[in-house]
């Protein structure tokens, strides 16, 4: 890819202006401006590119990009290794599916060494546009992620601006 196809943007009108103003995808424009700052950066997707907004990584860093499947837990130990080579992951996927089933991998291999990898919990269940249902629903709402080592589980929502969530990632290194 060349530097021309990176710093061209992903989508041309991100914003809709009838009947109301509408940014499409604010935190995947967010997180492809950080990443163009950030070269460091790399982006995993648990098999929900579209879903998660990171399509738009996808399309403007595919050498950055992991599509690591329906296989969250192996996607954080993936991620914990990726970021032991001085990379910082952004992984995403659903709430539920980031915080349930990887637990361990997210305390082993993430929160007690302390590594810089971004657990992003997309469509948590409490503000859910159109109701996935109960199994896509993560009532803890990432809060017994505090506890390892404090790493906590941001989940883009529709009361804030999403578009501000990668940059206010905790404790991104500079």
């Amino acid at each position: 890819m060349t530097d021309d196809a990176r710093n061209r943007p992903v989508l041309e009108s991100p914003v809709l202006e009838s009947p109301y103003r509408t940014v499409l995808k604010p935190y995947g424009h967010a997180l492809v401006e950080l990443a163009r700052q950030r070269p460091e950066i790399v982006c995993l997707s648990g098999d929900l590119t579209r879903q998660c907004e990171i399509d738009l990584f996808q399309a403007a860093f595919p050498d950055r990009f992991i599509h690591a499947g329906m296989a969250e837990a192996n996607m954080i130990g993936v991620a914990g290794a990726l970021a032991r080579s001085g990379l910082i992951p952004f992984v995403h996927t659903f709430g539920v599916f980031a915080t349930r089933r990887p637990f361990d991998q997210i305390v082993n291999a993430v929160a007690y060494p302390h590594l810089p990898v971004r657990i992003i919990g997309f469509m948590p269940g409490v503000s859910s546009p159109g109701g996935p249902g109960g199994r896509h629903r993560d009532r803890p709402g990432g809060g017994g992620h505090r506890q390892p080592a404090g790493p906590g589980l941001p989940a883009p929502q529709a009361r804030r601006d999403p578009g501000d969530l990668p940059r206010r990632s905790p404790a991104v290194p500079r």
